[in-house]
């Protein structure tokens, strides 16, 4: 869960956002 708190608020982790869920 930590992971896509951290993917909103980073941008260019959106696509490490999207690969965990």
């Amino acid at each position: 869960m930590n992971a896509i708190m951290r993917c909103k608020v980073n941008k260019g982790a959106m696509h490490e956002c999207m690969n965990m869920t």
